[in-house]
């Protein structure tokens, strides 16, 4: 109070200073010395009796509005007198004459808001007058950086907007600061808050209910009724929400439950009209047009603001901070002081990324925020994403910017800023509560204690780390000695089981081991075949696996990208290169050696004539294996196991598993069936797979023929396509050339003819559009009649026509743009009709080229990323419900009801294929995520589905530039219009358009699935011998042309008519005839019909008339163009012709593939059937496979050469280089020759060496596939094999036989006997040859039994050594746990603090809560290790179990000791640990360093006896401002080489940076996630619109407005 006094009371400088002192100086006086001085101490309160008063007052004056206006002379006379100064107008730019200011009003306007602003006007030098708004205790240089932000946001949408008519762009306005307390802004002139359009309807529904009293007259201007406060609104209806939960208090908004806040927002919802703002929209607009072009502006504002305000984290978006030009539509925002996600950190988070109520929503428009608002929004997003590095270097900037204080909550800046000492920083002592400083010493103690513990801690570490592995050892070694003793206790048991045996033999001769001798003898020779057989039966199976193995390396290598590889490689120009001694040959000669250079340039001839023999015939391998590649490419995925390595493999392994004679039943029958079958089902198959062959060859035939009859057509013309468009371009020009000549009479005779001619074609347009429409379903079958070609080209040629008969005008143009607004438009709509038709002709001509091929070839080769993607659709499918059919005839309804009016009968519907849309984006964006190599399956998925979404995106362009053509009521009535208008089958309002969308969606997805099904059929024909449907390229196609043809019915048809009409209308204006007069004046009699024929006759003969040309004129145009147009016929025929016999060539060519790799499969059916081969396929598969054996017994020849002359290189290499070693010795100078020899010899041998493995790789793919085919078919090796495979068969069956009829036994104690002393000669058992054993095992016994004690002792002493270990561990242990306990309730008191952080701010670090939860799993996992060491028997499995557990122990024993430190502060920095700072300190190497460096994570706060010159209350790292003390200098970082100072960065600040940079890398909410634009702007306004966000939000925030 005194210090205000002392403020208040000073000297007055001004008359307004002077009443005030006059008026209320005594009383103040009075109040301060009454309670100073109270009459009755023990009554304190009547001391304030005075200031109540003096309040009261003071606000009853407040409340006048006449104090609200306040005099410029009575308040600054400095400011009164200014005139004519040099200074310039705040906000005003630089560009031309500098605007200054001349004087300033008289009048200051006082807004009655917390700071009381002033509003005041300055005259400029200009003569304006320009407002401001003068804002004091409050800094306002944050909001001026925040409008820097926006001029550049600015500037990056006029670059992206260049060429739209659509503008993006962030209203702002000029801030001024005028120091750390006060600041001029910017008047925003028209602009209404939207808290005005509430506060009006809340006063017309107060005089609305007060007229419904009987007696009472409407209220005046001057007793307008109060309205409620939208707090006092909120209450009345929380309040009984309350009560009625027992909730007797609202002053705690943690006891609120969610569900009554989400309650009471609904109830006020509801109460409030949705459309304040629309309302108001449209009664400014003084038209529908205006209306829609403000509406538009206003969801764009309102996209660009919102987005802006997600990115930089704007907040406190009250209706009074959100204004809306009604005139124009723009939105404004003020009041940026909320903004870097300090919202988050108010009493009241806010969690809404930015304001979408339903008053903003409605307003903009029946889309809400799916039509313009969203567009708009990803097109803001994709705009800062694209210019982020620039965004981000404005913020780094404002990163180092002392005078913006980014801090969070700051709220002592009013009576900082009121009483002059300075912005009050967070952090410091008087703006510190309870829970900081609580926090402050929990983190402190903590600290304090680790420092006294580091030196310990750390040992203890190293101790648990030494001990652990000396434990595990132990264990092992413990483990070995009991496996060694139970070893020993086997052996031991094993021999007292035989002498046992031997005694009760020798103690009774009737003993069966008397009969030993006769049994064992038997038992021996069944022993001994068994084995036999067995050892047949594993080379054999060995045999097997290494072949298959060789096939399916091979089949992998053919099919992938190693043989493509080899092929580039042999591909490639070869040289020898320069001989290896050709370094050496001087040395040679000189030293007497030229006999030794002669070999060598002999041995160099035959080398190199043999490496380039070897080169040709490695070329001729990969011809072949290229060849059968082609073929590869359409075998299943199994075919490496149709052959019989891989069944006998299978059925030798299963006679090793189960070795008896049924077994070799089973297997011989299994052989039977599969290689030497019965007749019947020879035949069976036989037939199958001969009508299937049949099919095939038909399909080529029928496609040979196809492709001939085009040929004989494109022979008519012989003309090149090339050729043909220069004939185009001369005829052009030579119109052109003729329009310069004769200026306007040219120009307008063209116009005449070329309108004449559009006329003509518009109505053979017509008539095509009618026959499709009338075809209906049949759509997808029509053709020409003429040449039988596909509707589609028809109608695309015939809109080709007319767009280039219509360049002919725009560049000669009668009309420009400029002279017409209906031209423009409707020429673009022409445009795009025609580019649908191209799109609609590239998805045809690309579906046959690229997809049907690649999808049929990876079905057939059961590639399985394209199985899984099948599996995957066709789940997504049968999630409906309900069958597709089905789903479209809803859909179809529901269309009919949209274009009707009327309400939806099937919402279930819609629901339905928003679900499956959402799905199968999911799919395609899975392709994106998954890696970064796309599989085959996830390139057919985004390559068809392309096709698709582009012609979507024509058609939405394509109707967005029909919208724009205005075609006057009465044009309508021509008759090429009304006819277009009565084709077009939908109409194309928005929820039409919607529908259209989902319905030709399920047809997508439906296409895709009626495709793949016929090519998982036809796969299923072609790999089995079951014979089944066989497809060609046309039933291939069917679904893709059936989609195309139900698209053109009803969406396209009609549409390019009447645009067309419309463009006719408007040139034959142009050309003088009056459209709209003729329409009237004509009696068009019932049919109300206007023939376009008519009036463009009419337009031509007034041209005459009038003399805008002569006849001559309209001649010689007319034979100009119609050379032209031939010229362009013919050139678009033959495109047509040429395309066509493209796809035509491919697909015979891909039908002989496909024919011939069944051939292939089948051979041998067919062979045994008695068909020839077709002489269409080719080439046949026992000429490939003769090629390949030819050309690899040549390469192995060859090689085998090779080797020979390599070893003779070699040889001399090897001696010159032993030589010139010698000579190098003795002569230094032969050094450099000695090393460029070595140097040419390592080339020669890596040259060699890579043709050696290259030739290596070729023989070896070569004899793997010979033999892979040999056992796949009946060839003399696959005969010869069954053959061999029959005879072992036999073998086993024999000795499966024997062993079964053998009827004596011998038991394995018999048979150890008999290990021990042999019956040889016929030696019977009898009392010697029992003494002699058990002899023999008395000695074995006493052996094993004194090792057996040895292993006894080794094992109690090993159980010693554990305990021992453990105890020595246990010790270590107790150590750390003594050491954690004394830290434990400091850990747990932060980690409280935290949880309580993330309650406000639910992106709060949570480092210290983590922690506890590792450290709790890693004190029970030690635990439980220490549990099962010290039990009483460790066994085998018990040891497994502990070391697993030790290495989990030693895997965390880092982290967990050092992140206990990191939550630590460092006390103090010893002189070798302290980082040099860097002049060169830049901002990402501060980021760097903040990540790095090991700092603690979170803020912590030192005793003052404790830190290296730190305030108390300061930390020394974190992310915390304090103040400085008094009178104190802050101290200045210098770096110590150049003496600098180093600009410091605000460590708030690199967080929010951090923040935006993360929002405008997609990376929000999820960091480990990018979204897509669009994905991020479905996030934040499903966020924006959630109503659990909005109902938490402050009741002063209105959020149901």
């Amino acid at each position: 109070m005194e210090k205000l006094y002392a403020i208040t009371s000073d000297p007055a400088e001004t008359p307004h200073e002077q009443w005030f002192q006059t008026t209320y100086g005594q009383l103040i006086e009075d109040a301060l010395e009454r309670l100073r001085n109270p009459i009755n101490p023990s009554t304190p309160h009547a001391s304030w009796q005075l200031f109540k008063q003096l309040h009261h007052s003071l606000q009853q004056r407040a409340q006048k509005r006449s104090s609200l206006v306040l005099k410029m002379d009575e308040i600054s006379s400095k400011l009164a007198g200014m005139k004519d100064t040099v200074i310039a107008m705040p906000g005003c730019g630089t560009i031309g004459e500098v605007v200054t200011i001349s004087s300033i009003g008289n009048i200051a306007q006082i807004l009655p808001t917390k700071t009381k602003p002033k509003k005041l006007v300055f005259i400029g030098s200009d003569g304006k007058k320009y407002p401001y708004l003068f804002k004091g205790l409050e800094d306002l240089h944050l909001d001026e950086r925040i409008m820097q932000f926006l001029s550049i946001v600015n500037n990056m949408f006029a670059r992206s907007d260049k060429g739209r008519s659509h503008i993006h762009r962030a209203r702002h306005y000029s801030v001024t600061p005028l120091g750390s307390r006060s600041g001029l802004i910017q008047w925003v002139d028209r602009a209404t808050p939207l808290f005005g359009l509430y506060k009006r309807w809340q006063q017309r529904e107060a005089v609305a209910q007060s007229l419904k009293h009987p007696g009472q007259s409407a209220p005046s201007t001057s007793n307008i009724p109060n309205v409620p406060r939208p707090s006092e609104v909120y209450y009345a209806k929380l309040n009984p929400a309350l009560k009625d939960r027992g909730i007797a208090s609202s002053e705690n908004r943690k006891d609120w439950p969610l569900t009554v806040q989400r309650q009471v927002l609904q109830e006020l919802l509801n109460e409030t009209p949705d459309d304040l703002l629309a309302r108001e929209l449209w009664c400014s607009s003084t038209s529908a047009r205006e209306w829609w072009e403000v509406t538009q502006t206003y969801a764009r504002s309102t996209a660009v603001m919102s987005m802006i305000g997600y990115i930089i984290g704007l907040g406190d978006r009250h209706l009074d901070n959100v204004l809306v030009d009604l005139v124009t539509g723009e939105v404004v925002h003020i009041d940026y002081n909320v903004c870097f996600e300090k919202g988050r950190s108010l009493r009241v988070p806010e969690k809404v990324p930015f304001r979408m109520t339903q008053n903003i929503e409605t307003a903009l428009g029946v889309t809400g925020v799916e039509g313009t608002f969203r567009t708009s929004c990803e097109h803001v997003i994709k705009t800062m994403r694209k210019g982020r590095e620039t965004l981000l270097t404005l913020l780094e900037a404002f990163v180092y910017d002392p005078l913006v204080d980014w801090t969070p909550g700051s709220e002592g800046g009013y009576t900082g800023a009121f009483y002059g000492g300075g912005q009050a920083e967070p952090g410091g002592e008087g703006n510190q509560s309870k829970k900081d400083m609580e926090r402050e010493i929990a983190v402190s103690m903590f600290s304090i204690r680790v420092a006294e513990m580091k030196a310990l801690w750390y040992k203890n570490r190293e101790a648990v780390q030494e001990a652990l592995p000396v434990v595990i050892k132990s264990i092992q070694s413990h483990t070995k000695c009991q496996d060694n003793l139970q070893e020993t206790l086997s052996a031991m048991a094993r021999l007292k089981e035989q002498k046992k045996m031997l005694q009760e033999a020798r103690s009774n001769i009737k003993h069966d081991l008397y009969t030993l001798p006769e049994r064992y003898e038997e038992h021996a020779v069944v022993i001994a075949t068994k084995a036999t057989i067995q050892e047949a039966i594993q080379e054999k199976l060995n045999d097997c696996e290494h072949w298959q193995k060789l096939h399916e390396s091979a089949l992998q290598m053919v099919q992938g990208p190693r043989l493509q590889q080899m092929c580039a490689e042999v591909g490639k120009p070869f040289s020898v290169g320069v001989p290896s001694f050709a370094a050496a040959i001087d040395f040679l000669q000189s030293a007497g050696q030229g006999q030794m250079v002669t070999q060598c340039e002999t041995v160099e001839s035959e080398l190199s004539a043999i490496i380039l023999q070897r080169r040709t015939l490695i070329r001729t391998c990969l011809d072949v294996l290229h060849t059968y590649a082609t073929m590869a490419g359409h075998f299943p995925r199994g075919y490496a196991e149709q052959n019989r390595s891989f069944n006998y493999q299978k059925w030798l392994q299963e006679l090793i598993c189960d070795f008896s004679s049924l077994k070799c039943q089973d297997v011989l029958s299994s052989f039977q069936n599969e290689y030497h079958p019965l007749p019947t089902s020879i035949q069976a198959n036989t037939q199958a797979v001969l009508a299937t062959d049949l099919k095939l060859q038909t399909v080529v035939r029928d496609a040979n023929a196809k492709l001939i009859k085009l040929m004989e057509r494109r022979s008519i013309e012989q003309v090149e396509t090339s050729l043909l468009g220069v004939s185009v371009h001369a005829t052009a020009t030579s119109i052109h050339q003729y329009v310069e000549e004769n200026g306007v009479y040219g120009i307008t005779s063209l116009t005449s003819v070329v309108v004449t001619a559009i006329c003509s074609l518009n109505k053979r347009y017509l008539l095509m559009e009618g026959a499709a429409a009338a075809a209906g379903d049949r759509l997808m079958d029509l053709t020409s009649r003429d040449f039988g070609d596909w509707f589609l080209d028809e109608l695309c040629s015939m809109s080709g026509n007319i767009n280039q008969l219509m360049g002919l005008l725009k560049e000669r143009p009668l009309i420009t743009f400029e002279d017409s607004d209906q031209w423009k438009p409707a020429l673009h709509a022409m445009q795009a009709s025609h580019r649908v038709y191209v799109t609609l002709q590239e998805l045809n001509i690309h579906f046959r080229n690229i997809i049907l091929p690649e999808s049929l070839k990876a079905v057939q080769a059961q590639e399985s990323s394209v199985l899984a993607f099948l599996e995957q659709l066709d789940s997504l499918v049968e999630e409906c419900g309900q069958p597709l059919d089905e789903l479209l005839s809803l859909l179809e309804i529901e269309l009919r009801n949209a274009i009707m009016g009327m309400e939806q009968t099937n919402p279930d519907a819609i629901t339905t294929v928003n679900s499956m849309r959402a799905k199968f984006d999911d799919l395609i964006q899975q392709s994106d995520a998954e890696c970064t190599e796309l599989t085959p399956g996830q390139m057919l998925l985004k390559g068809f589905n392309g096709l698709f979404v582009t012609l979507d995106s024509d058609l939405m362009a394509m109707l967005e530039a029909v919208r724009t053509v205005q075609t006057p009521d009465l044009w309508k009535k021509v008759d090429v219009i009304r006819e277009a208008k009565g084709l077009q089958m939908s109409a194309f309002s928005s929820g039409a358009v919607s529908l259209l969308g989902d319905i030709f969606f399920v047809r997508r997805v439906k296409t895709m699935q009626e495709f793949y099904e016929l090519c998982q059929k036809m796969a299923a024909t072609l790999q089995g011998n079951l014979g089944g449907d066989v497809y060609d390229d046309d039933q291939l196609s069917k679904p893709v042309r059936h989609f195309i043809a139900d698209f053109v019915r009803k969406q396209v048809i009609g549409l390019p008519s009447q645009t067309l009409g419309s463009i006719l209308c408007t040139y034959i204006n142009a050309l003088g005839v009056d459209v709209t007069a003729e329409i009237e004046l004509k009696d068009i009699g019932a049919s109300s019909k206007v023939a376009i024929e008519d009036l463009c006759k009419k337009a031509v003969d007034l041209c005459i008339k009038n003399d805008q040309f002569e006849h001559v004129h309209l001649t010689e145009v007319s034979a100009l163009t119609s050379t032209h147009d031939a010229a362009w016929r013919k050139q678009d025929l033959a495109r047509r012709l040429d395309s066509n016999i493209l796809l035509l060539q491919a697909s015979v060519q891909r039908c002989q593939i496909q024919l011939a790799s069944y051939q292939w499969l089948h051979e041998d059916v067919l062979t045994q059937a008695g068909r020839p081969l077709s002489k269409m396929v080719l080439p046949l598969r026992a000429t490939v496979m003769s090629e390949m054996k030819k050309s690899v017994q040549a390469l192995m020849s060859q090689e085998s050469n090779a080797c020979s002359v390599q070893d003779k290189y070699l040889q001399l290499e090897s001696s010159i280089c032993q030589r010139l070693k010698w000579a190098s010795g003795a002569n230094p100078s032969l050094s450099q020759t000695l090393q460029d020899f070595e140097t040419a010899q390592t080339n020669r041998n890596t040259l060699l060496q890579a043709e050696s493995k290259l030739a290596s790789d070729a023989i070896k793919m070569c004899n793997a596939i010979r033999h892979c085919e040999a056992m796949r078919t009946r060839t003399q090796d696959g005969m010869a094999a069954d053959n061999n495979f029959m005879i072992l068969l036999a073998r086993c069956q024999e000795s499966c036989n024997l062993t079964e009829s053998c009827e004596t036994t011998v038991t394995k104690v018999e048979e150890r006997l008999v290990e021990i002393k042999p019956l040889k000669n016929g030696q019977a058992v009898d009392a010697e040859w029992i003494r002699s054993v058990l002899e023999h095992l008395t000695r074995e016994i006493g052996v094993v039994g004194g090792s057996m004690a040895k292993i006894k002792a080794a094992v109690e002493a090993s159980k010693t050594d554990v305990k021992a270990k453990v105890s020595s561990l246990k010790t270590v242990l107790s150590s750390h746990h003594k050491l954690m306990s004394e830290v434990r309730s400091s850990l747990k008191a932060m980690a409280k603090y935290e949880e309580q952080d993330g309650e406000c701010d639910d992106e709060a670090p949570d480092d210290v809560r983590e922690y506890l939860i590792t450290y709790r799993a890693f004190s029970e996992t030690v635990s439980q290790f220490m549990k099962l060491a010290t039990a009483d028997e460790i066994t085998s499995d018990i040891a497994i179990e502990i070391e697993s557990m030790a290495e989990t122990i030693l895997g965390k024993i880092n982290s967990i000791y050092n992140d206990l430190v990191q939550f630590a502060s460092p006390l103090k920095v010893e002189a070798s640990d302290r980082e040099e700072p860097s002049a060169s300190l830049n901002f990402a190497t501060a980021l760097k360093k903040t990540v790095d460096k090991d700092v603690p994570k979170r803020p912590v706060i030192l005793r003052p006896d404790l830190s290296t010159g730190t305030p108390p209350a300061s930390p020394q790292t974190g992310t915390t401002k304090v103040s400085a003390p008094v009178g104190k200098k802050e101290k200045i970082s210098r770096d110590p080489r150049t003496g600098k100072a180093i600009q410091e960065r605000n460590s708030y600040a690199v967080g929010v940076w951090r923040r935006v940079k993360m929002k405008l890398d997609g990376r929000d909410p999820d960091i480990s996630k990018r979204l897509s634009v669009a994905e991020q702007v479905e996030y934040v306004i499903r966020e924006a619109t959630d109503v659990d966000n909005l109902a938490l939000l402050y009741e002063g925030w209105t959020p149901w407005v």
